[in-house]
């Protein structure tokens, strides 16, 4: 009996282990973008503090994605569908070249593509990259509320990024959030 818990118990422990090597190999080997955010901070009492960022990406014009229809009609509900987000990386923020439905195109240099799945389509796409909420520890919340503070009352708006790895099927992770090129410390 006591074999067979260990057994068990040692399997959970690899597998929690290789889920975590499998996220830092994302995140260390990854291609790096910087991209626009417009944040806003919510609290979950069963998640805590977390940032829910909204990225200048997440909008896009059915228009301007390679593959998709261009009249509306009930047939073409894009919904959950996939949609690839090619970025050239630049400072303060990566800029977006194109969008592509269902397939990544062929690679190109200087690019790097973001994958991200169609939540709803009206006379706009709301896409979600999977880059929409970041943590913020339990003993920053503090800090968290400086910031947030500092925001409200600056008199210009800050340029707000989030620094994102990107491995080549195109799946990203957000390794930092920065203000004005700055990381904010979380």
């Amino acid at each position: 009996m006591k074999k067979w818990f260990a057994l068990i118990v040692g399997l959970q422990v690899l597998f929690l282990a290789g889920q975590m090597a499998h996220y830092e190999m994302r995140l260390a080997s990854g291609e790096t973008l910087r991209l626009r955010v417009v944040p806003y901070d919510p609290r979950s009492l069963m998640m805590g503090q977390y940032m829910n960022l909204q990225y200048d990406i997440s909008r896009v014009n059915p228009g301007k994605v390679h593959g998709a229809p261009q009249a509306r009609t009930d047939a073409d509900d894009l919904t959950g569908r996939v949609l690839y987000a090619a970025m050239r990386p630049g400072t303060p923020a990566a800029r977006a070249e194109g969008f592509w439905l269902d397939r990544m195109p062929p690679r190109k240099p200087g690019i790097v593509y973001l994958r991200g799945r169609v939540a709803w389509h009206d006379s706009v796409l709301r896409v979600s990259y999977g880059l929409e909420r970041y943590y913020i520890p339990e003993r920053r919340t503090h800090e968290a509320a400086e910031l947030e503070k500092q925001l409200a009352s600056a008199s210009r708006k800050p340029v707000i990024t989030a620094e994102v790895a990107v491995d080549s099927r195109g799946r990203g992770l957000v390794r930092r959030v920065l203000v004005d090129g700055k990381p904010i410390g979380y």
